[in-house]
């Protein structure tokens, strides 16, 4: 039995990996330029025209992941592929300056390909991590045959050649499983937040017909219509009502400022608002205090509700019991 991911999670990953994906480009943006820099003035082994060539190729790349980084935010970018090819050029890339240098499968370098495949495969796709993953440890295996056939001058290194290849191995597939597991791990967690979001809409739906949130200054930054369907639904920040008067007498005004300033919950709170058709509309509110993380006070939020029906059926029912009353005193 197979079960799609909730479209609340989709969209949920979708902007987590947005957020992420701007550290990523941002930390590959100062890893290359740092490796261009350390290539550029520290003594090294290669010729000054292969030297220059690595500095030039690790900043171009981070060139290239600093212009990544700032379109990453665009809805039409496809950002995990993005990701994949950035992760995969820095893997050759580090791949490129080993042989360069001289060190082959012992070169420092590639030791962040097992980080690069783990993250890859957390903020993306496992399978897309396997797959990276796997390519880095193709390149292990030709930069041990290369060195094995005399191509690079690892000779002089202490650490024999297989026990490099294996130890860079298994960085490598630890970075595979770890990314998995954290992928499933995040997975789990978005599909009971969507789940729990649904089952809060479906109750919301029942219970009122706007929901609405105010900052620590009782301005109102969310005002969203439950009543429609969920693409059509969107929020803004001017409720249906008058937020000044709200059709309170000046005592009852005063009592709900009381409230407010006290951050104390208020439950039933019945203004007036005039609907499409310009006739008056009788709405309860509810609210409750919010507080940060530290116990600060940080607005408020709450649900509406048209109560107009009720509202005159009850004055219908007072009004049919006072004409009766009237009727048997007389």
């Amino acid at each position: 039995m197979t079960h799609s991911r909730p479209a609340a999670a989709a969209e949920l990953t979708d902007a987590a990996a947005r957020i992420i994906g701007r550290f990523f480009f941002g930390t590959f943006a100062a890893a290359s330029l740092a490796s261009a820099v350390i290539l550029a003035v520290l003594p090294a082994a290669p010729p000054t025209g292969l030297r220059l060539a690595l500095v030039v190729a690790f900043g171009g790349f981070a060139v290239v992941c600093a212009l990544a980084l700032r379109v990453c935010a665009r809805a039409g970018l496809r950002l995990p592929a993005a990701m994949g090819v950035t992760a995969l050029l820095a893997i050759t890339l580090n791949g490129c300056a080993g042989l360069a240098l001289g060190d082959g499968v012992r070169s420092p370098l590639l030791s962040f390909s097992a980080l690069i495949v783990c993250v890859i495969g957390a903020i993306t796709d496992p399978r897309r991590g396997f797959a990276l993953g796997a390519f880095s440890i193709a390149q292990l295996v030709l930069l041990a045959a290369l060195e094995a056939a005399g191509l690079v001058p690892g000779a002089a290194a202490p650490t024999p050649l297989a026990m490099a290849l294996l130890y860079q191995a298994l960085l490598v597939a630890c970075g595979m499983v770890g990314g998995s597991l954290i992928a499933r791990v995040i997975e789990h967690y978005l599909h009971a937040a969507a789940e729990r979001e649904q089952r809060f809409r479906g109750l919301l739906h029942i219970a009122a017909d706007w929901y609405w949130e105010q900052d620590r200054e009782f301005r109102f930054t969310i005002v969203a219509d439950v009543t429609v369907d969920a693409a059509d639904r969107g929020t803004n920040d001017r409720p249906p009502w008058d937020p000044t008067r709200m059709g309170l007498t000046d005592d009852q005004l005063d009592a709900h400022h009381a409230d407010l300033e006290a951050h104390r919950p208020f439950s039933g709170v019945l203004t007036r608002r005039r609907d499409p058709t310009g006739h008056w509309r009788t709405v309860s509110i509810s609210g409750e205090p919010k507080f940060d993380g530290g116990g600060a006070f940080s607005g408020y939020w709450g649900m509406a509700r048209d109560v107009t029906e009720e509202v005159l059926a009850q004055r219908a029912v007072a009004a049919s019991e006072t004409r009766y009353r009237e009727l048997f005193t007389r």
